[in-house]
């Protein structure tokens, strides 16, 4: 019973100590993140913290931002709880969704997000039919009747719908319908009351900080205590910020308008074919737990 006390303890202490370390940057409301107004609930069961991607393996921005959050996973509190929710705005989107919940119902491994990424926008695979995508999970290991017996079922198909209600149930504060529903891949919602992007957060590396700032305010918020966060003052971008780096950030990510409008009469969207080329394949025997640098993206973008 001491060792379980203490062992919380540590849990927390380590907490406070990230929380504080991000706490010194200091990111505004309304410009790096918009508090909700009416907080929806993610699908996440436990009482902890949870960070929501909402996301679909169809788009180009949620693939470049994939491996950021594979390394923030691995260095993130305890108390911490990552979701990824797949969106499914047309045809195309909705079978990548079903991809998703099919992966997770057959108890997958994360893996096979990586595996799905890479098919699309290295492999340039065609998901747009449940028979390709059923070709690229056996390709990862999957049993062909499993994938058939799961990926139109009725587990999936609440899943999907879950899904829907939550990304559709998040409202931003001060900002009039329908531009007050969340719109674009990749979104993160922390602790089910603010929300952000790469494009307002300023490139990847700072939306991971942009969130370890937000799970610091809800702790603080939720224990009264007071630690260095500040929602006034303007933040000093790093000098170091690369030309690529503000080009990412005038990214912010695709949108339900750009499905729309590149989508054609059948719903089908053709989004590898505008996708960059992807970066050069690096060495897959030479892992390493580097600080989300171009060095991560491109060991996660050479593994297949």
């Amino acid at each position: 019973m001491r060792l379980n006390w203490v062992k919380g303890i540590l849990a927390i202490s380590l907490a406070l100590i990230v929380s504080l370390g991000y706490a010194k940057e200091t990111f505004i409301e309304g410009q790096h993140y918009f508090l909700l107004e009416r907080p929806g609930k993610s699908q996440s069961k436990s009482s902890d913290l949870t960070v929501n991607e909402f996301f679909s393996y169809g788009c180009p921005h949620c693939f470049r931002l994939e491996p950021h959050l594979v390394s923030w996973k691995k260095k993130k509190a305890d108390d911490v709880v990552f979701v990824k929710t797949p969106t499914a705005w047309n045809p195309y989107y909705t079978l990548l969704a079903q991809a998703y919940y099919t992966a997770e119902l057959l108890n997958l491994d994360d893996a096979v997000h990586l595996h799905i990424f890479n098919a699309i926008h290295r492999g340039r695979k065609n998901l747009q039919t449940e028979a390709g995508i059923k070709e690229v999970m056996v390709d990862f290991g999957v049993d062909a009747a499993a994938f058939d017996k799961t990926f139109n079922s009725f587990g999936v198909d609440q899943k999907l719908k879950a899904g829907n209600q939550a990304f559709a149930s998040y409202r931003v504060v001060g900002q009039e319908s329908p531009k007050d529903r969340l719109s674009s891949v990749p979104t993160l919602v922390v602790g089910d009351l603010y929300v952000t992007d790469v494009g307002k957060a300023g490139g990847p590396e700072r939306l991971i900080e942009v969130i370890e700032f937000l799970l610091a305010k809800i702790r603080t918020e939720s224990t009264g205590t007071s630690t260095d966060v500040k929602a006034n003052a303007e933040p000093e971008l790093p000098a170091s910020a690369s030309e690529a780096h503000k080009s990412e950030a005038a990214k912010p990510g695709v949108t339900q308008a750009d499905v729309t409008t590149q989508a054609d009469h059948t719903g089908s969207l053709d989004i590898a074919s505008k996708v960059e080329a992807p970066v050069e394949e690096a060495d897959q025997g030479s892992k390493t737990d580097s600080n989300m640098n171009t060095q991560t993206e491109q060991k996660f973008f050479g593994v297949m």
